[in-house]
């Protein structure tokens, strides 16, 4: 046995690679781990509602009212929303690098392996997650600022987002000053004007 962890840190040195991980591939761990399947679901939902609550500001100023906003986020594509959960991982990879010392990373990383060993399973809820020692939430309401005004900077135009015609289509999540106003506004937004 002894001779086989001689080879691997032989062969590792002639190679230039380190055996433990960096303070990349941890932080990358960590928000694996965070960016689960498991978890996914949820982290969709919270996209799709910001998406909602941000096209509810562009409706109103086109006199359309949202009424039903729980309604209209899921409604919202998937296909459109996912994109968002990449880019939230990234950001809190990069976030982990700035709020945590390389030895912090590794700490919880090496928590966080114990915990889905012991369990036997990745499928670990928030809860669980965040209760690991040393892995405080400071740095997720920054990266969820960051979220927010990414997904509003990035917010298409109303009438360069088609699926939102057929969304405004749908009886009961919209309030439209009248039917023939409704009939235009969809209508404009199908034709990308």
């Amino acid at each position: 046995m002894r001779f086989l962890v001689s080879v691997v840190f032989v062969v590792s040195l002639m190679f230039g690679q380190n055996i433990e991980a960096s303070p990349r591939e941890d932080a990358e761990y960590i928000a694996g781990i965070v960016f689960s399947e498991n978890n996914r679901a949820k982290r969709l939902q919270i996209i799709a509602g910001l998406f909602a609550a941000f096209f509810t500001q562009k409706l109103k100023v086109n006199s359309v009212k949202v009424v039903d906003l729980q309604r209209f986020a899921e409604m919202i594509p998937v296909s459109v929303i996912e994109q968002w959960d990449m880019r939230w991982r990234k950001i809190y990879v990069d976030d982990y690098l700035k709020s945590y010392t390389d030895a912090e990373l590794v700490q919880i990383a090496t928590a966080l392996r114990r915990l889905i060993e012991e369990s036997g399973t990745t499928q670990i809820d928030y809860a669980t997650i965040f209760s690991v020692e040393g892995f405080n939430g400071l740095d997720f309401s920054l990266s969820g600022v960051r979220i927010n005004f990414g997904i509003r900077a990035s917010l298409p135009k109303l009438n360069d987002a088609p699926y939102l015609a057929d969304i405004l289509e749908t009886d009961g999540i919209f309030h439209f000053p009248n039917r023939i106003w409704r009939k235009d506004f969809i209508a404009k937004i199908r034709g990308g004007d």
